[in-house]
């Protein structure tokens, strides 16, 4: 098993590499979309958001979505330093305001709140994060380095609603499951948002589980 997720790694990433920059412009525009349909009924009691932004060509660019969340009054985290650093601090409103994606990938703290994110805040938070790949029932496959699984076992963080976000060509039917997946509750690609698991059991009964159109530690 651990073959073939590595060789779906390596597949995966040749093909994000690849993507043609106008797509990934505009595909990216519609998966901010999504992002604020679903932030707007589905999770809407959510007032934090945590957000990873790839280094890497070929990734989701959610500057826009951001935007509009900070602009509604919800406050946006994102790692501070190093991409190993668990620590997240707060964008300022004034910071985010035509922010270019290339300046969130350098996490200058200057551009951020001396406010960092704290657990005591999971059970109205949302983790954003890409991955490799994602299925249907929420098995994630990542770069192999388990720094969002180090961070969503903390004490307190499963209270926190987990989205992955990635391309439908990233999304497939099956991937080869491990016991230290991270399982996502819901996954968003550039046609829609759908419940994955035991979140789509949870919100059968509301009509979701569908496409959706258009402690006090510090960490």
């Amino acid at each position: 098993m651990g073959k073939i997720r590595k060789e779906l790694r390596q597949e995966m990433q040749l093909i994000l590499a690849n993507l043609d920059e106008r797509w990934l412009k505009a595909a990216s525009v519609e998966v901010c979309e999504q992002l604020t349909s679903h932030f707007e009924v589905t999770a809407a009691s959510i007032e934090h958001i945590l957000v990873f932004q790839p280094l890497r060509h070929g990734f989701v660019d959610l500057t826009s979505f951001l935007i509009g969340q900070i602009k509604q009054g919800r406050r946006v985290y994102i790692p501070c330093g190093s991409t190993n650093k668990s620590s997240f601090f707060e964008i300022e409103p004034e910071a985010i305001e035509g922010l270019a994606l290339s300046a969130l990938r350098v996490m200058h703290c200057e551009l951020l709140v001396d406010a960092p994110f704290t657990v005591a805040n999971a059970q109205r938070t949302a983790v954003i994060m890409p991955g490799l790949a994602f299925d249907r029932q929420g098995n994630r496959i990542g770069w192999g380095k388990l720094s969002y699984e180090q961070l969503m076992n903390r004490p307190g963080m499963g209270k926190a609603q987990k989205i992955g976000v990635c391309w439908e060509l990233q999304f497939l039917n099956d991937l080869p499951a491990s016991t230290t997946d991270l399982l996502v509750d819901w996954i968003c690609h550039e046609r829609g948002i759908f419940a994955t698991g035991a979140e789509r059991e949870s919100v059968a009964s509301e009509g979701y589980g569908q496409p959706v159109a258009g402690n006090d530690e510090i960490l």
